[in-house]
Parts: C-alpha cells; sequence; structure tokens
C-alpha cells in the first residue's frame, strides 16, 4: 500500500542551503537560499501530499535541486530534487497530489531572479523572470498586473546595468511575492 507523507523542513535545524537550477540554459546556477527571503517556499513543501511511488526511477530530468545542511555536521545533508509532478527526497521518489507546477514554477523562478538581483546579475535575474512570466500564461498566480512596469525595468537594468535599474526591477518583482 502506498503511503502518504510531508517533508517536514524544520529552519532551526538547518546551517545552509543550496539551490541549483537548470532552468534557463545548459550550464547549473548556483545560489545559496536564506532561510527567511525563502520560508515561503519551504512552507510551500512542506505543505506538499508525497505519496511514495512505486516505480523509483530517479533519472528524469530535475528543474531545482535544494541541498540542505544542518547546524548539527553529524547529521546527513537532505536532497531535494523537484521536477513537474515529482519530488525526490534522498533517492525516494514521491509523487506530488497537491501541487500546482506552473504557480510553483511562477513563484520559484520569482524567488530566484530576486536572489540574482541581490548578487548584481541582472542578465541571470532576466532569464528567470522571463520564465516566471511564462508559468503564469496558465496560472492565477498575482502577477499580470506588474508586466509594463517589470518589462519597462528589466529593460532598463539589461541596457545600463545600473543601481537605479536593479532597484527598479527589484521593486516591481518584490510586489510579485
Amino acid at each position: 500500500e502506498d503511503s502518504k507523507t510531508k517533508l517536514k523542513i524544520d529552519f532551526d535545524t538547518i546551517s545552509k542551503i543550496t539551490l541549483t537550477t537548470l532552468m534557463t540554459e545548459d550550464k547549473p546556477h548556483k545560489i545559496e537560499v536564506s532561510d527567511s527571503e525563502w520560508k515561503g517556499i519551504f512552507d510551500k513543501l512542506n505543505s506538499f501530499n508525497l505519496l511514495k511511488k512505486k516505480d523509483q526511477e530517479t533519472k528524469a530530468g530535475w528543474e531545482y535541486f535544494f541541498l540542505i545542511e544542518y547546524k548539527d555536521t553529524k547529521k546527513t545533508p537532505m536532497q531535494i530534487s523537484i521536477s513537474d509532478n515529482k519530488i525526490i527526497v534522498d533517492n525516494t521518489v514521491y509523487e506530488i497530489s497537491n501541487y500546482n507546477n506552473q504557480d510553483f514554477l511562477a513563484e520559484m523562478n520569482t524567488k530566484i531572479a530576486l536572489a540574482y538581483l541581490d548578487l548584481n546579475q541582472p542578465e541571470n535575474a532576466l532569464s528567470y523572470i522571463g520564465v516566471a512570466q511564462k508559468n503564469t500564461i496558465t496560472t492565477n498566480f498575482n502577477f499580470n498586473n506588474y508586466n509594463i512596469p517589470l518589462i519597462k525595468a528589466t529593460i532598463l537594468a539589461k541596457n545600463n546595468k545600473n543601481n537605479e535599474a536593479l532597484f527598479l526591477v527589484k521593486k516591481n518583482i518584490e510586489q510579485l511575492v
């Protein structure tokens, strides 16, 4: 019989979270995630109903890979890989039953864009916000109200790469999440 479970990610026990993505190009992107800015994402991950799959094939492509390291260095780091409708936790494959793929992707890509703006990498921020916009076409994610100012701000950031442009992009993206 299949068993349902939930992730139990507790921020108080975590020392470091690294996110690796393959969303926009062949070369993986790695960013260190701060728990305060990403708490909403992990609350959502913790809320997913996970159903252990009989087929434990783990070779399907992945979109996001989290490596969670703990303050207790004797504890083995947790590895979470998320793709379309499955999640792999430490090599165990689960199906996600209460999961809106496009909503989650829009939120993840928006958060990644913000992280790249904080790192002063507007080109990477533009790549991820472009993917987030594509995700929102089929979702109720509240993105459409900000398309025009966001596009203007991202063009400024792309062309000028100056602090004012980065501020405009970040301000517009922060209104989305």
